[in-house]
């Protein structure tokens, strides 16, 4: 985990951005290399677990603007 200086010029990346990165070294990696082995089975669940992880950056990413966004919440 990265944690940046809250005064740091570069854009944080959100939880979207860190799941597409996350994403995209799988398959360059791991999948791709070995897409002749993989069994229906395995794409199946590729394709599952891909989704999920995306929801997961999604709701990650609106949990995080919620937060930032809320007047209410901060002091």
């Amino acid at each position: 985990m990265n944690i940046k200086d809250a005064y740091s010029s570069e854009p944080q990346q959100t939880a979207n951005d860190i799941v597409d990165i996350s994403m995209n070294w799988i398959w360059d990696n791991i999948i791709a290399p070995n897409q002749d082995k993989l069994t229906e089975e395995d794409a199946d669940m590729l394709i599952v677990i891909g989704a999920s992880l995306k929801i997961v950056g999604e709701q990650a990413t609106a949990y995080t603007e919620t937060f930032k966004e809320s007047s209410y919440l901060n002091n």
